[in-house]
């Protein structure tokens, strides 16, 4: 990941609150610069480091691979389709390494 200290941590806690759009687009602006984000699920207490696609080097994915976890891409259906990897998919694809 091109961000020097590593994946962010930014919590929410109510979805229809300002904080919560702010997290969110907090979230974005580092995923644009090229820096990986922590997403939690509250409920479970799991994560998935999340990191743009077009922003992840080989070094990256092998450090999640490293980590236990499985990179995968997702992308539209639309977008699997016209690139022959799903037909018929609805939604979101998800590619897994």
């Amino acid at each position: 990941m091109s961000n020097a200290t590593g994946p962010r941590k930014l919590r929410s806690d109510a979805p229809g609150d300002p904080k919560a759009r702010a997290a969110v687009e907090r979230a974005l602006a580092e995923l644009r610069r090229g820096a990986g984000v922590v997403l939690v699920d509250d409920e479970d207490g799991r994560g998935a480091v999340v990191v743009a696609a077009a922003e992840c080097a080989r070094s990256a994915a092998g450090m999640m691979a490293a980590a236990g976890s499985v990179p995968a891409c997702v992308i539209p259906a639309t977008r699997a389709a016209a690139l022959s990897l799903a037909s018929g998919a609805e939604g979101n694809v998800v590619l897994a390494c």
